[in-house]
């Protein structure tokens, strides 16, 4: 797996066509695996674009716990993918409007798009799946439940917290170390 450190989205990094899926992926769950699965399903060559440190940590609360690091990710993904892209988010990087972001993601070949249902980017959030359905060929993917429940992280952070080790397993889909 290919790791491209991104500090410049006005720079082009990538040189072939690539199915991504986007977002934080913080503890890599099924939900996530799902937006994998449908990566790897793709002719193209498959990446994941996510954010180092997460959004929350850089700009909310710097002592934000996340289930999973950069380097666990990294160690996680290596085996799956043909690239993983980490942009590095800080202050500036959120200030970006969801244009410029889009245009990032062009000018690096970015060519088929999976993402969840509830993905949004760009300063304030203002982007979502129905704006990068208008330049991408875009997948969404819907919630995964477990048992009528949608497996989120900050659902499993929250039983993590409670102690419910075996239940967050269940939802992260791989044990929580």
């Amino acid at each position: 797996m290919k790791i491209i450190r991104i500090n410049d989205i006005n720079k082009k990094y990538i040189t072939e066509d690539l199915a991504v899926c986007i977002g934080n992926f913080d503890g890599i769950h099924l939900g996530h695996q799902a937006l994998i699965n449908k990566v790897l399903n793709s002719s193209l060559k498959h990446g994941l674009i996510t954010f180092d440190p997460h959004p929350i940590k850089a700009l909310v609360d710097e002592n934000y716990k996340t289930l999973m690091n950069i380097n666990d990710k990294i160690e996680y993904l290596s085996e799956i993918l043909d690239y993983l892209i980490i942009i590095s988010f800080d202050l500036s990087f959120s200030q970006k409007t969801p244009f410029e972001f889009i245009k990032f993601l062009e000018l690096n070949q970015i060519k088929e798009i999976v993402c969840g249902y509830d993905f949004h980017f760009g300063a304030k959030a203002s982007g979502d799946v129905y704006l990068l359905k208008k330049y991408f060929n875009l997948s969404v993917v819907m919630p995964v439940k477990i048992n009528d429940v949608i497996v989120k992280t900050q659902k499993i952070r929250s039983l993590i917290i409670d102690g419910f080790i075996e239940d967050a397993n269940k939802l992260l889909g791989h044990t929580y170390s």
